[in-house]
């Protein structure tokens, strides 16, 4: 079992450094995840407005199971890295646990606060896939990690290795987010849109995703590597429900009043200190 040992950002750049020289398999030896075409069709999800059916019917396609991932080779790469190493790849891990288990907390609000049925259906579907990365994390944890206890005892490993920007960042998504209701209006709807879709997933979620797919296939971590792959497919659509949401908000403000309240209030809350 790994010890419950703090971690600073130190070991974590000690770990996408250094572990090259000790990985099981040589870097050269692991293909890229990521076909081309998967990674152009994410790149289209993410950056032009799509239908709502058309979000719909890629979630629809792209089912995966966190059963079928195997870490077996995960678990001995794991191993044979040193302390330091370890506490590197655990302290990235807390991040990844903590943004998936505040992501998927905080979208219930949005499917009460929801203006239309298909945007409804969307969110749906996000709080069973951010759940499901959820999953896989606990999975990692326990099998790679060998962290026994649940999400209980995944959570008090991942708390001592939170950072205060990360903390802040939470805070600031639930302040948004936390508002909405049955009764909230779109421009509330909007800045919690902006905040969680467009801000948290589409631009700090995505940079952390597409920093650390990289190592794990370096550093010879096959199931972490798929699982990487699977959640970034899966993170192209719900960056999609922003900005669809959001450009159709901007496409009625050109047409009438100017009613984007919300998304000038988002991005001033963000950035307060």
């Amino acid at each position: 079992m790994v010890a419950a040992i703090a971690s600073p950002c130190a070991a974590a750049t000690l770990f996408v450094d250094e572990v090259g020289v000790t990985a099981v398999q040589p870097r050269s030896s692991v293909r890229s995840a990521v076909p081309a075409v998967e990674l152009e069709e994410n790149a289209v999800l993410e950056e032009r407005p799509q239908a709502y059916q058309a979000l719909y019917a890629h979630w629809e396609r792209t089912h995966w199971s966190t059963l079928e991932l195997d870490f077996e080779t995960d678990k001995g790469s794991f191993d044979a890295l040193d302390e330091g190493e370890q506490r590197g790849l655990l302290w990235i891990f807390a991040h990844r646990f903590h943004a998936e288990f505040n992501v998927a907390r905080l979208l219930a609000p949005f499917l009460l606060a929801a203006p239309e049925y298909e945007l409804q259906l969307l969110l749906a579907t996000q709080v069973a896939d951010e759940h499901r990365h959820l999953q896989a994390v606990l999975r990692i944890y326990e099998e790679v990690f060998g962290v026994q206890g649940g999400i209980e005892a995944v959570g008090a490993l991942a708390d001592r290795n939170l950072d205060p920007v990360a903390e802040t960042l939470y805070g600031r998504l639930e302040h948004y987010v936390s508002r909405l209701s049955a009764g909230s209006d779109e421009d509330e709807f909007l800045a919690a849109v902006v905040a969680y879709h467009l801000l948290a997933e589409g631009v700090i979620a995505r940079t952390a995703q597409n920093l650390a797919a990289g190592q794990y296939e370096r550093l010879a971590f096959p199931g972490l590597a798929e699982g990487q792959r699977l959640v970034a497919r899966d993170e192209a659509p719900h960056i999609g429900i922003g900005v669809t949401y959001t450009r159709r908000r901007l496409e009625q403000d050109l047409r009438g009043p100017p009613r984007t309240r919300g998304m000038e209030s988002c991005s001033l809350g963000l950035t307060r200190a």
